[in-house]
């Protein structure tokens, strides 16, 4: 994939390529050891990649997306929601040496182990064996400025899950017509996003995060194969097959988790 995705003008107008639009819109399943995507990460003043060392990328600072994989830094932070699904990554013991177990969907949470948690006084879920379970949103994502990058995926957690529920919520609200001409839910991959953050300061620490999430628009008509083709690889993912979890590392504040 080699298009750049950039909005075209006029970008409120409903395209020619979703009039009398039908089928799935990916919104489905809106509710892991391994499919091999790369991770979109929003870096922190001390992820690795920021720091002087053998992971250093160069003009990477706190509070900018990149993949970890390639080394891209996304100075548009521009994506396409190709696919969302809910996980509970399990991690065992007390941090900074908490060592990640399993990722769970979200309906195995429910039925087999929500039961047996509690909330700890610092407000995590755990159990009596000395798991912590978090709850995560993944979504699989595009860049729309580089999206010959293929699919990354994106998982908000804790502090994150605020503005997942908000891009969502904008994301899954907005209609088109059908060949009846009657309003139905726009496909979740053909709008644009950016994503926007700031840094947050709290008694316990500061980090980055989503502040807010712009909505940039349609893609353009004749990146619409492209997009497509990438949505409907994301739909073909077993998504309990995907590692959500980059297990080496994990620089968001332990308190902010």
């Amino acid at each position: 994939m080699s298009k750049d995705v950039t909005v075209a003008e006029g970008k409120d107008l409903v395209p020619d390529f979703l009039d009398n639009f039908s089928g799935s819109t990916g919104f489905e399943n809106v509710d892991n050891d391994c499919v091999s995507i790369p991770f979109l990460r929003l870096s922190q003043q001390n992820t690795p990649q920021v720091l002087p060392g053998k992971d250093h990328i160069a003009n990477l600072q706190g509070g900018m997306y990149f993949n970890p994989t390639t080394g891209r830094i996304y100075d548009d932070p521009s994506f396409i929601i190709l696919g969302f699904f809910r996980t509970w990554n399990v991690w065992h013991g007390e941090p900074p040496s908490s060592k990640f177990v399993r990722s769970i969907t979200n309906d195995d949470f429910i039925q087999n182990y929500e039961s047996k948690t509690t909330k700890n006084d610092k407000g995590k879920i755990v159990d009596q064996d000395g798991n912590r379970y978090q709850d995560t949103r993944n979504f699989l994502l595009l860049s729309a400025s580089h999206p010959e990058d293929g699919i990354l995926l994106y998982g908000m957690s804790s502090t994150g899950i605020p503005a997942s529920k908000k891009w969502l919520a904008k994301a899954s609200a907005i209609r088109v017509k059908d060949a009846s001409g009657n309003l139905v839910q726009a496909p979740m991959w053909s709008r644009i996003w950016t994503l926007k953050t700031s840094f947050e300061q709290k008694p316990q620490g500061s980090y980055f995060q989503v502040s807010d999430i712009v909505d940039k628009g349609w893609i353009p008509a004749e990146a619409s194969k492209v997009v497509k083709d990438a949505f409907d690889e994301a739909q073909s993912y077993d998504k309990m097959r995907i590692k959500t979890v980059e297990e080496k590392v994990d620089d968001t504040p332990e308190w902010a988790k």
